[in-house]
């Protein structure tokens, strides 16, 4: 959602306020368009991969695939 009041909004400062507020967060703008940027790119692959023989998996692989590059970063 975020990303599409970012497309349609004439402040996204006021968008960035919102997603300071709902997460808790002190971030910056750059931080949230990192994190928007993440986001469309997940929802694409989602997309991309739905239309291969993973099919509604595609999901499925992205959860468990972020799970895993989150879970090894926060170890090193």
């Amino acid at each position: 959602m975020c990303a599409v009041a970012v497309k349609i909004t004439d402040d996204v400062n006021k968008v960035y306020d919102a997603m300071r507020m709902i997460y808790s967060s002190k971030a910056d703008s750059s931080r949230f368009r990192q994190l928007i940027r993440g986001a469309k790119w997940a929802n694409q692959a989602i997309s991309e991969l739905s239309q291969t023989k993973w099919g509604s998996l595609s999901w499925d692989l992205i959860y468990i695939g972020m799970g895993s590059i989150l879970l090894s970063h926060s170890r090193s």
